[in-house]
C-alpha cells in the first residue's frame, strides 16, 4: 500500500514537472519556431528519465538536431540545462536535474 502512495505522489510530482517545462518552453521558444514542440519532448523525456542514453544525446546533423539548431533560444535553454556540443552532438553531460531544465526553459 506504502507503495501505491508513493508512486501516485511521483506521477503527480511528474505531471507538475511536465506541465512546467511546457509553460517555461511556450515562453522561451517563439510559438511560431517549429523547434518548440521537439524542445519540449527533449526536456520532458530528460526529465521523465534522465539517465537514458537516448534521452542526453542529439545528433546536430539529423533531423531534430537541425530543427533546434536553427532555433538560438532552444539551444540556449538546452545548454542552460547542461546540454553541451561534443564532436557533432549536443550531450547532456553530469547529473541532469529536471527541474533546473524546466527553470532554464522559463
Amino acid at each position: 500500500r506504502r507503495l501505491d502512495v508513493t508512486k501516485k505522489k511521483s506521477a503527480a510530482a511528474m505531471a507538475s514537472l511536465e506541465h512546467q517545462i511546457m509553460d517555461a518552453t511556450a515562453r522561451s521558444v517563439p510559438s511560431t519556431s517549429p523547434a518548440i514542440g521537439l524542445l519540449h519532448t527533449v526536456l520532458k523525456n530528460l526529465a521523465a528519465d534522465p539517465t537514458n542514453e537516448k534521452f542526453r544525446s542529439i545528433n546536430l546533423s539529423g533531423k531534430a538536431g537541425l530543427k533546434l539548431s536553427a532555433e538560438p533560444s532552444a539551444m540556449t535553454t538546452l545548454a542552460m540545462c547542461g546540454f553541451k556540443e561534443v564532436g557533432g552532438r549536443l550531450v547532456a553531460e553530469g547529473d541532469v536535474d529536471a527541474g533546473r531544465c524546466a527553470a532554464a526553459a522559463a
